[in-house]
C-alpha cells in the first residue's frame, strides 16, 4: 500500500512539529507544506523533503491535510479540505462557533473521506491508561474531577487574545477539558457553570473556572489561566475520585492511582504526538481505534460555546445534545 500523501497547512510552531514527526512515521509522507509566509513554507518544506505552496489549491497530489491554522481559520479551511475530498487531520478546536462547526461536519460527512480532530491528550500514555482505569472500575464509580491548567509564556501569537480571531483562555483550552473528561469518564456534561477574567485592555479571557455536572451524577471543576510578558513552567493538576480510589496527573506525566491496597506510580516518555498521527493514518486506512472524530470536534465546541454564554450570563447552562 502507497504511502498517505500529507500536506501540513500551517507551518508554525505547532505545524513543523507535526511535519518532523509525520516525516518519521510509516504509511505516509509529507510532500506539501502550505503557509502564505513563503520562508516560513520554505523551511519547514526543506526540513522534511516536501515542497512549500502558498494554498492548498496550489498543492497538487496530496491524500490527506493537517490543518494547524490560527481558531478562526479552521471553518474556512475545513470546508475547502472537504470540496477536494482529502482526508483531514484537524487541530483542536475543530472551529470557533457551534454554527461553523456543524457546517464542517456536514461538509465531511458528505465528503465521505476520513476526518480526525487532533485532542492531544487522548494520545498520551497516561491519559490512555488513566480511561482504561476508570472504564474498567478500578476507583469504583467516580462521582468527582478536577482539571487546572495554568501556563505562562513570554510572548504568545496575537490571536490567542483576539476575540475575533478566535482567541482567549475559554476557547484555547477548555476543548482539552471538555473532551478529556468526556473521554475519560465515558459520561456526558449535562450542565456548565463559568466566570472568566478579562482584564480592561483585552477583549477576551486570560483566566477561567469551570463547574460542571454529569449525567451519572459526578460533579466536576476546572481552573484554566495564561500569563503574558513572562515566562513560568506549566503547570497541571488533573484528579479524579471514585467510591474505591483515586487518579492523579500532572505535567510531569505522572500517574498515581490509590485504592484501598495502596498508591502506585507509574511515569509515561511516550511520543504522543507520532501516536497522533499514526492513528490518523490507520483511520485513513479504515482502522478504528477509537481516535477523536469530528463530531467529539463539534462536542467540544458546544460546550465551550455554552461555557461562555454562562459567564456572560452569570448561570448555569444545560445541555444533553451529546454527540458521543
Amino acid at each position: 500500500m502507497s504511502d498517505l500523501r500529507l500536506a501540513v497547512w500551517g507551518a508554525g510552531v505547532m505545524g513543523e512539529r507535526v511535519a518532523r514527526a509525520a516525516a518519521g512515521i510509516p504509511g505516509a509522507a509529507v510532500t506539501a507544506v502550505i503557509d502564505t509566509n513563503d520562508e516560513r513554507a520554505a523551511v519547514v518544506a526543506s526540513a522534511v523533503g516536501a515542497a512549500p505552496f502558498r494554498s492548498l489549491a496550489d498543492a497538487e497530489g496530496i491524500d490527506a491535510v493537517y490543518i494547524g491554522l490560527p481558531n478562526a481559520a479552521h471553518h474556512r479551511a475545513c470546508l475547502e479540505a472537504a470540496s477536494r475530498g482529502l482526508h483531514v487531520l484537524v487541530d483542536k478546536p475543530l472551529t470557533v462557533t457551534l454554527r461553523e462547526a456543524d457546517e464542517v461536519v456536514d461538509a465531511a460527512m458528505k465528503s465521505g473521506r476520513y476526518w480526525m480532530v487532533g485532542f492531544s491528550y487522548r494520545f498520551r500514555g497516561e491519559w490512555r491508561r488513566a480511561r482504561d482505569i476508570v472504564r474498567s472500575g478500578g476507583i469504583g464509580a467516580p462521582y468527582f474531577v478536577s482539571d487546572n491548567v495554568i501556563e505562562a509564556y513570554e510572548s504568545t501569537p496575537e490571536w490567542y487574545w483576539s476575540a475575533e480571531a478566535g482567541g482567549g483562555t475559554v476557547r484555547l483550552q477548555s476543548h482539552h477539558v471538555f473532551d478529556r473528561w468526556e473521554w475519560v469518564l465515558g459520561q456526558a456534561v449535562t450542565a456548565v457553570s463559568a466566570l472568566t477574567f478579562i482584564p480592561a485592555d483585552r477583549d477576551t479571557d486570560l483566566a477561567a473556572t469551570l463547574n460542571v455536572q454529569f449525567g451519572a451524577g459526578i460533579v466536576g471543576s476546572s481552573a484554566l489561566s495564561f500569563g503574558v510578558g513572562y515566562a513560568a513552567p506549566p503547570r497541571v493538576a488533573f484528579t479524579i475520585q471514585g467510591t474505591l480510589g483515586s487518579i492523579e496527573l500532572d505535567e510531569s506525566r505522572r500517574l498515581l492511582v490509590s485504592t484501598p491496597s495502596g498508591t502506585s506510580e507509574e511515569s509515561f516518555d511516550d511520543d504522543w504526538l507520532s501516536t497522533e498521527l499514526v492513528d490518523f493514518v490507520a483511520g485513513v486506512r479504515g482502522e478504528d481505534r477509537g481516535q477523536p472524530t469530528i463530531r467529539a470536534g463539534r462536542r467540544a465546541v458546544q460546550l465551550a460555546e455554552l461555557a461562555g454564554r454562562s459567564a456572560a450570563e452569570r448561570r448555569w447552562v444545560e445541555t444533553v445534545d451529546a454527540d458521543e
